[in-house]
């Protein structure tokens, strides 16, 4: 099965949801709230999922990967858990030693960002 990742971006000034293909996106048929990502198209049945996947992959209506705005997949998830120190360059990097249980943490729902907006950080850092 070849992977194809989804993304959701804002088209239009609409959000919509996409698989990336190579450096293309092939836009889904499936309108979204501002507030619905990737579980909305996930929500559904598996089978109805893979057909709109299909017909998106078999569609001309594709835009170029680097003119899409990319948003968060999930904009408002209900729950974000973490895993740290979870790979080996990380720790190499962090100059940690390797934990021996994984250390899990929760993040904020407003902590939550799409891959190129920038992160905001409170004045006292």
């Amino acid at each position: 099965m070849r992977r194809m990742p989804i993304a959701r971006i804002n088209h239009e000034l609409a959000p919509r949801l996409g698989v990336v293909i190579d450096d293309e996106l092939a836009l889904l048929d499936l309108e979204l709230r501002s507030d619905q990502g990737v579980e909305a198209l996930l929500s559904d049945r598996a089978r109805a999922a893979a057909s709109m996947i299909e017909a998106a992959l078999h569609s001309g209506s594709r835009i170029p990967l680097e003119a899409a705005q990319l948003t968060a997949p999930v904009p408002r998830p209900q729950k974000i858990f973490a895993v740290g120190l979870n790979y080996k360059d990380h720790i190499a990097e962090s100059g940690m030693a390797a934990p021996e249980v994984p250390n899990v943490f929760a993040k904020y729902v407003n902590t939550v960002c799409g891959p190129t907006d920038p992160i905001q950080r409170p004045r006292i850092f």
